[in-house]
């Protein structure tokens, strides 16, 4: 067994509820489920993941919708962060993509997508951000707009090529369609792939469509009147447009190149501004949602940079906020879905996905390295990672970009880029055997196999399975188990195709690992992880309960093992690593762990963004580090699960990293706002249940 000093985390106060096991694991030793060793990570958001952005005449303010934490923000003019809407669960339940504001009373339209299905389309608020209602709109959505009259207009953005005109009633909370205008084809005012869109005070409707590279311009009947721009001016990824009628504008954002395009309504153009980059004026990954400020000063939604930018009309420079950005925490993780060890140094690798972006932490836990942001392109961009390998032939980490461009991405040891490979958007999962990469294509539900050498596509099987999810090639017999993102049952597949067996799961699964005889599977919705013998498929016991103390789990994802057997679990709710092994339990004692401030330093004029540092050692492990940061003024305090400021006393997990003897701890603050004095508590946690507190008053200056 792998040596780990110190790791032993959480078994002592979490009794073995749940963990069940049965003898008969193809051999004859019988099964026994391990218990977690150590803690790797925590959740960290940004502060404003800037998506949705728009002006609320009637409230003053500048709405935000918040892409990465589920949430709507209020900002001043002035940039400076005023609060945030309420929901009945704590968040939107999908994502926060685009906002409209009805002019007539200031309420407040936000357009959510759910994955799976998760949540209604449309929510409704009013002026002050309370939540009113929810409802469903004809196919997805993530754009809309609110003409003068009230009317709703929705764009949908995936499988649709169609708009939609909608009343919508306060009594019934039921929209009813006006209108639809469907187009669909290549042609001028033909529709192909829409997002962004708006309408002008004379009713006319201008329909960004990226996959024709043109902007439509539709009468208030739908009737098509022209197109602006075409694909020589608009190449690739088309966002948000925004009409400023009293200057008689249009401007359009062009995310492939990270420009703002400008024309006069009746299409002529005006002016280019911005690129890609991360300076002031620049872009990561272009635009989202634009919006018009009185007097004509336009504000964009910096996505990828975490910001928000504020234009003059003519495209200069004037502010952007949070200023500075809030960026999560270097080893902290959102939504992560995909793990991996490196065979030939033990190294971890998690596929941080909502942050954009790969870690490679040291088997004691320490961050070793970073690499990605959101972005198109290589070397560096990222688009919504789900899955990573590493070949173990050569150490190359393999990253699949589920939602497409960069599509399939190489990189060394070092992430010094080395090949990108064209591949279906959705692919959910990859395991790399015998010089052959096997990636789990979602939404087709097949399984397409790449010779890691040439790069080349090989042979791909498995259709008419339905949605699948996780992958895992037996070593022995190249047999695939693979889950499904729709039922409850893992599939045993020949790579030609032919179903050997199926076995069930308790909700769905996602991640499978393969140790000797044993068929490990993450079962994400049942918050456990199933054990099953390789042969027979007899389900051997499981451990894990639903929760978010250590030894619990909260949307396991992605699974894997070292070469010790140990195992490796990313749970995507719950935003941490736990590795659960056999390794003796540690001596009882009683001394309280050492809990230490590193930063920030001074404890008064720290600066934005708030991160909180510190260390925590204990001899026999330490099982977790917790904080608590009160508002002095408001009285609330920050729920990083929500990433909302609430009236309840909210202890948040910290981000934790190196060996549980001596953790270092981070706990990052977003948003935080200058000139605000916070009461902050940390408290360690060692393995029998042995606890320190420390507080501090922090006070924030620009």
């Amino acid at each position: 067994m792998r040596v780990r000093m110190g790791l032993l985390i959480g078994v002592a106060v979490i009794p073995l509820v749940g963990l069940t096991g049965v003898s008969g694991v193809g051999a004859t030793d019988p099964w026994t489920a391990p218990h977690v060793e150590q803690i790797i990570s925590g959740p960290s958001r940004p502060g404003v993941a800037a998506w949705g952005v728009a002006y609320n005449p009637v409230s003053g303010e500048i709405i935000v919708g918040d892409y990465a934490s589920a949430q709507v923000r209020r900002f001043s003019i002035g940039g400076v962060h005023l609060g945030d809407f309420t929901n009945p669960n704590g968040s939107t339940q999908g994502v926060a993509s685009a906002v409209a504001v009805d002019a007539r009373d200031g309420s407040v339209y936000v357009a959510q997508v759910g994955d799976g299905r998760i949540s209604r389309d449309v929510r409704k608020y009013d002026v002050a951000g309370s939540f009113l209602y929810d409802f469903d709109v004809p196919g997805s959505v993530a754009w809309l707009t609110v003409q003068d009259d009230g009317d709703l207009w929705t764009a949908e953005p995936f499988a649709g090529a169609k708009i939609h005109e909608l009343r919508v009633s306060d009594a019934t909370r039921l929209a009813t369609i006006v209108r639809t205008v469907a187009t669909p084809g290549t042609a001028p005012g033909r529709f192909k792939q829409l997002t962004g869109i708006d309408v002008d005070a004379a009713g006319n409707v201008y329909v960004a469509d990226t996959g024709n590279g043109t902007v439509h311009v539709l009468g208030p009947t739908g009737t098509w009147l022209d197109d602006v721009g075409n694909r020589s001016r608009f190449p690739g990824d088309l966002r948000g447009v925004v009409v400023d009628d009293a200057a008689g504008r249009l401007y359009v954002a062009d995310a492939h190149s990270g420009e703002i395009e400008v024309f006069t309504l009746s299409g002529a153009p005006v002016a280019t501004f911005g690129s890609l980059g991360e300076a002031p004026g620049q872009f990561v990954d272009g635009a989202r949602q634009l919006a018009v400020l009185p007097g004509g000063d336009l504000l964009a939604a910096d996505y990828g940079a975490r910001r928000v930018q504020r234009f003059t009309p003519d495209g200069g420079s004037v502010s952007q906020f949070p200023d500075p950005p809030q960026p999560a925490a270097p080893d902290g993780l959102a939504l992560p879905r995909g793990i991996a060890v490196d065979p030939a140094t033990g190294d971890v690798l998690v596929a941080d996905a909502w942050n954009q972006r790969i870690q490679r932490f040291a088997p004691d836990g320490t961050l070793l390295a970073v690499h990605g942001r959101r972005g198109s392109l290589p070397p560096d961009g990222m688009n919504y990672p789900r899955s990573i390998a590493v070949d173990p032939a050569t150490g190359h980490v393999w990253v699949p970009n589920y939602e497409g461009n960069p599509d399939l991405v190489v990189y060394d040891r070092d992430f010094r880029f080395l090949r990108r490979i064209d591949v279906p958007r959705f692919v959910s999962d990859i395991d790399i055997v015998g010089g052959v990469a096997h990636l789990v294509v979602r939404r087709t539900g097949s399984v397409m196999r790449i010779d890691t050498v040439t790069g080349t596509t090989t042979g791909t099987c498995c259709t008419g399975l339905g949605l699948l999810r996780g992958i895992a090639v037996d070593p022995v017999n190249g047999d695939y188990w693979l889950t499904s993102d729709t039922q409850p049952r893992v599939l045993v597949v020949r790579q030609d195709g032919t179903l050997v067996r199926q076995v069930s799961v308790d909700g769905r699964g996602w991640g499978v690992t393969i140790v000797g005889e044993v068929v490990y599977v993450a079962d994400a919705s049942a918050n456990r992880v199933l054990a099953f013998d390789r042969l027979t498929g007899a389900r051997l016991g499981s451990f894990g309960t639903a929760g978010s103390l250590p030894g619990q789990l909260r949307g396991p994802s992605g699974i894997t093992h070292d070469a010790d057997g140990d195992l490796y679990v990313v749970e995507e709710r719950g935003g941490r690593v736990q590795v659960f092994g056999h390794d003796p339990l540690p001596a009882p004692e009683t001394v309280a762990p050492g809990l230490t401030w590193t930063g920030p330093l001074p404890l008064t004029g720290a600066p934005l963004p708030l991160r909180l540092t510190g260390r925590a050692n204990d001899a026999s492990g330490v099982l977790r580090v917790e904080v608590l940061v009160q508002h002095v003024a408001a009285g609330t305090s920050w729920n990083a699960t929500s990433a909302l400021w609430s009236p309840s006393a909210t202890w948040n997990q910290a981000v934790i990293s190196g060996p549980a003897s001596d953790v270092a701890w981070s706990f990052t603050v977003v948003p935080a706002t200058a000139g605000t004095s916070f009461l902050v508590r940390v408290r360690a946690t060692d393995v029998h249940g042995v606890q320190r507190t420390i507080a501090r008053t922090v006070s924030t200056t620009a």
